[in-house]
């Protein structure tokens, strides 16, 4: 088979969130992704949202009579993948992103799409990384991981991962699971920190430090630039993603995560964790205060 191998976030979205645990099929539909320029993160999730929707009834008959979307089909995953490519049926209106399905499909149907401000949510449980969710929400682009908190990395003063933490100031850990006001502060120092690989484009799985990255910039550069400025043009670069988004009209009701998310997890590890929407609430106001954003609008 040819292509590349799928990502973490591959095998979950189109294997575990989709029930299939054929391995080969899921490297098959990375590879249909690839050579039709899909992501596979927004790809993988609109399939499983289509999949849950049918299992509960709540798609019409044509567009599910000729589809088998039950959970761990590979028939019914490939079928819609081709029918998105081919903007077909269901496919073409899932094409669109999940954004307006509701006007397409039914509220109920659309709950079943998850994102942020349009973007299908990655895989990772915000349920247990609560800064994640944050981040999902807070995020101008919508929901993402990358220039994004995990929480476990700085749940425990003993994780290498911690130093990184230290050396932004903030010396206790904090609770995977936690919202409060050390959380908003670990989201706050740590979003800005991590996009300093975006504004230097520099990879994130590149094991640079930020003092590193100082240092290849004044080498490129000739600037005598030290990680503090390095944090403030990232803080810019988020300032003026926000302004953006606030001239296209995204408000604080935008900064949320699906309603998903507030519900208790059912089975697993995580049985009964769900977020606390009020203090999720709190948590993202003491992130607006830190950043100087309007506590009302966001």
């Amino acid at each position: 088979m040819k292509g590349t191998k799928p990502s973490y976030e591959t095998l979950s979205s189109f294997g575990s969130n989709c029930g299939i645990s054929d391995i080969k099929a899921v490297a098959k539909a990375n590879e249909i992704c690839d050579e039709n320029t899909l992501d596979t993160i927004s790809t993988g999730m609109m399939i499983s949202g289509a999949m849950e929707c049918a299992e509960k009834g709540l798609l019409p008959r044509d567009f599910t009579k000729d589809l088998d979307l039950r959970f761990g089909s590979t028939e019914g995953m490939f079928g819609l993948l081709n029918q998105i490519i081919n903007r077909q049926g269901l496919g073409n209106i899932l094409a669109e992103g999940p954004k307006d399905l509701e006007e397409k499909l039914g509220k109920e149907a659309a709950s079943c799409f998850h994102h942020v401000k349009g973007q299908p949510v990655p895989l990772h449980e915000p349920r247990w990384k609560t800064g994640l969710g944050l981040g999902y929400a807070l995020s101008p682009t919508g929901a993402e991981h990358v220039a994004n908190v995990h929480d476990h990395l700085f749940a425990s003063e003993e994780a290498p991962t911690f130093t990184a933490a230290q050396k932004m100031g903030i010396l206790d850990a904090v609770g995977a699971l936690e919202l409060s006001p050390a959380k908003a502060r670990l989201w706050v120092y740590m979003t800005l920190a991590r996009s300093i690989s975006n504004s230097a484009c520099v990879c994130v799985f590149m094991p640079y430090s930020s003092d590193q990255i100082a240092d290849h910039v004044k080498a490129v550069t000739g600037w005598n630039i030290t990680h503090w400025e390095l944090l403030k043009a990232t803080e810019r670069a988020l300032n003026m993603a926000r302004a953006f988004n606030a001239r296209e009209g995204f408000r604080a009701d935008t900064d949320m995560l699906p309603d998903r998310f507030f519900e208790p997890l059912e089975g697993g590890a995580l049985e009964g964790k769900s977020i606390d929407r009020q203090q999720f609430v709190e948590t993202r106001r003491l992130v607006y205060d830190m950043l100087g954003w309007d506590p009302q609008t966001g």
